[in-house]
């Protein structure tokens, strides 16, 4: 078993709830859905939505990963997919979380502003971005 990570970027198709208090409601019926799924290919990671955009990270056995992020790309929810990291595993570093969900986090805010990046747009983050925003993910407190 060959282990790989990838890390994408996305945009929301979906036009957010603006009434509603918690995760969205779009985004959590994706979350159900990928937990679900996940669990049973044994691909982990984390994914975080703002400002009407997804970055998600994604690591396991290469064949389920490849298969979890051709779903993506084929989901009606994201448009404009782009593949930000893609390189082989030595060890999991998400063990526990089918995916991880991180609600809207401070420390997303405060590594934005450390790079002077006005709001979220990980369509465009570099290798260090990404390799940061993976650490806010496995390092918050996620919701379950």
């Amino acid at each position: 078993m060959s282990l790989i990570r990838l890390a994408y970027a996305s945009e929301a198709t979906f036009t957010p709830n603006p009434d509603h208090s918690g995760v969205e409601p779009h985004v959590a019926r994706i979350l159900l859905a990928s937990r679900r799924n996940n669990a049973r290919q044994a691909v982990v990671g984390g994914l975080y939505y703002g400002n009407h955009r997804f970055f998600q990270y994604l690591e396991g056995d290469e064949k389920e990963v490849r298969s979890v992020y051709d779903r993506i790309r084929g989901d009606d929810r994201h448009r404009s997919v782009k593949t930000l990291l893609e390189e082989p595993l030595q060890n999991r570093t998400f063990d526990n979380w089918s995916m991880k969900y991180v609600p809207l986090a401070d420390d997303v805010q405060k590594m934005l502003q450390r790079h002077g990046l006005p709001e979220f747009e990980p369509a465009r983050f570099d290798r260090q971005l990404c390799e940061e925003m993976i650490a806010v993910i496995r390092d918050s407190n996620g919701v379950d």
